[in-house]
């Protein structure tokens, strides 16, 4: 689009906004210079019977190009307009904004006005019915025959994202917000953005949550790895049943699992560089993988923070969101500059206790601790075969 292109009216869309509606609700959200271009839009609406340049608006408003446009963005975000290209030229329709009513009974647009005025401010616009107020309007059958006029429904916004139920079941399972006008912000684009039903929002939100506080980073990621295809078929047998065993407990079980093997406790904190690694969008699979390989490497019974956060910063960088593609990642990175010697095996960075033919010298405890973890990685993989 460029200032000396045109642009027309759709016929017959003639609309008559409720200007206080407009200038009290929708003016701080987009601000002066689209309140400007829709209320030029409203009042110059000729029926669609001539093209218009772009720049004939703008040497009425005085303002540049890229005002203009920045303007147009807000009004179709908020649905005051639609805009069209039709061939050469540009078609524009109008929309009238929302009664009162109906744009503060959104919980999406209510939520955003509330981070622009602040919440006091909304409230003192909230058009409120005493307590004892008794409803007495008649309904339609009560008023017209079934040969009446046809009963007109008030306009409805096209946002349809249930936030009261939403945090009803956030205070049934415990979950809390981080910030709540932002994160509902946030939820309502995920769920646009992806088709989803604020249900089907809430589900992926609970299983992504990091201990009760929503993450929209780790809800971002679930998303994405439930989108991306299967690469496990690049895996061996043994990493296969690592990735399984990853995806089925919950880091700090995981991480309490290895290590008792090695006589060792779950440190405050270790579980406090878990809450790190959820805060920084990783899902719980790929933290699993990560505390393994970082306990493997270093040959110790506790997590040494720095290695783990190189790795962290690694996949970060690299934008690796699953677990297969950290097992992926691991089989492709040189792993030491030294030969192997004659005779002895390539170094592999599935953990030595995961295979079959591996002896310890642990207790009849620890070994039956150790079996059992075994079975749950191994056990599935050789039913399959």
């Amino acid at each position: 689009m460029k200032p000396n292109d045109t642009f027309s009216y759709l016929k017959n869309n003639c609309v008559y906004p409720d200007q206080a509606s407009l200038l009290q609700l929708y003016q701080p959200l987009m601000g002066a210079d689209a309140y400007l271009v829709y209320n030029y839009l409203v009042h110059f609406f000729d029926n669609g019977r001539a093209l218009h340049p772009f720049t004939e608006l703008l040497n009425h408003l005085q303002f540049g190009f890229d005002r203009l446009r920045t303007a147009f963005d807000k009004l179709g975000a908020l649905g005051l307009i639609k805009f069209y290209q039709h061939h050469q030229t540009y078609l524009i329709k109008l929309s009238s904004p929302l009664d009162r009513e109906s744009f503060l009974n959104n919980a999406v647009y209510r939520s955003l006005l509330s981070s622009y005025i602040g919440e006091v401010a909304v409230e003192d616009l909230q058009m409120t019915l005493p307590v004892e107020a008794v409803d007495q309007t008649k309904r339609f059958s009560e008023v017209f025959s079934d040969r009446g006029e046809v009963y007109h429904h008030p306009k409805q916004a096209d946002i349809n994202f249930d936030l009261e139920h939403f945090k009803q079941l956030m205070r049934r399972d415990g979950l809390y917000f981080d910030n709540e006008q932002t994160d509902v912000l946030g939820l309502y684009h995920f769920a646009e953005e992806n088709g989803l039903t604020w249900f089907d929002t809430y589900q992926l939100a609970k299983a992504t949550a990091v201990k009760g506080q929503l993450s929209l980073v780790r809800l971002r990621a679930k998303q994405e790895q439930q989108e991306q295809p299967s690469q496990s078929t690049g895996l061996t047998r043994e990493e296969q049943a690592a990735l399984k065993t990853a995806q089925s407990h919950a880091p700090e079980v995981y991480l309490s699992t290895l290590k008792k093997m090695r006589k060792a406790m779950v440190t405050d904190q270790e579980r406090q560089l878990l809450r790190e690694l959820a805060q920084m969008g990783f899902l719980d699979d790929v933290i699993n993988l990560m505390v393994l390989y970082t306990l493997q490497r270093t040959k110790s019974a506790n997590l040494n923070k720095v290695y783990l956060m190189k790795i962290a910063n690694d996949f970060s960088y690299k934008d690796i969101k699953t677990g297969e593609q950290a097992l992926l990642y691991w089989q492709q990175k040189p792993q030491s500059s030294a030969k192997p010697k004659a005779g002895s095996n390539p170094q592999t960075n599935v953990p030595s206790w995961s295979h079959q033919d591996y002896k310890t010298e642990s207790s009849q405890e620890e070994q039956e601790q150790l079996e059992e973890l075994k079975r749950q990685m191994l056990g599935q993989s050789g039913r399959e075969e």
